[in-house]
C-alpha cells in the first residue's frame, strides 16, 4: 500500500508540473513567449525602418513633414473582423507630427507569420488629428 502511494507520487507530481506549465504557457501572449521575437525586437525593427514609416505617413497626408514617434507606445494586439477567428495580429505605434504639441496619430500594421511587422500594410486607422477649440479634429 505504501509503495503504491510512493509510485503515484513519483508519477503524479511531474505530470502535474507539466500540465501546469502547459496551462501557464497558454496564458502568456504569443508575442511574449520564448522562441519568438518579443515587443523589444519588434520595436527595434520599426525604429530601423523609421524612414519607411515616415514615407507612408507623408503619402497618407502630404501636409505632414515630420513625425515624432512615441516608441514606448508600441504594442501588439488582435483585430476583429466579425468572425470567430478574428482578423489577425497587428502592431501599433503612436506619435505626434510637424512638432505640433496637440497632434496625434497611430500607425497600425499586420504582423507576419514570424511576428515581425509587415510594412506593406501600414494604415492610420484614426487619421491625423489636432486639438482646435478643445476638440480633436482632422488635420487639414
Amino acid at each position: 500500500m505504501k509503495s503504491r502511494f510512493i509510485i503515484m507520487l513519483v508519477i503524479g507530481i511531474p505530470l502535474a508540473l507539466v500540465a501546469g506549465g502547459v496551462l501557464m504557457m497558454n496564458q502568456i501572449p504569443p508575442e511574449s513567449r520564448p522562441g519568438g521575437p518579443g515587443i523589444v525586437a519588434q520595436r527595434e525593427y520599426l525604429q530601423k525602418h523609421e524612414a519607411e514609416l515616415l514615407a507612408a505617413v507623408k503619402k497618407m497626408n502630404p501636409k505632414i513633414t515630420s513625425v515624432q514617434f512615441d516608441w514606448k507606445s508600441v504594442e501588439t494586439g488582435d483585430i476583429g473582423n466579425g468572425t470567430p477567428q478574428g482578423g489577425g495580429k497587428v502592431i501599433t505605434v503612436d506619435g505626434e507630427f510637424n512638432h505640433v504639441e496637440d497632434s496625434q496619430f497611430d500607425l497600425q500594421m499586420a504582423l507576419r507569420k514570424d511576428k515581425m511587422p509587415n510594412l506593406s500594410t501600414i494604415t492610420a486607422p484614426n487619421g491625423f488629428t489636432v486639438i482646435k477649440k478643445g476638440t480633436w479634429v482632422n488635420y487639414e
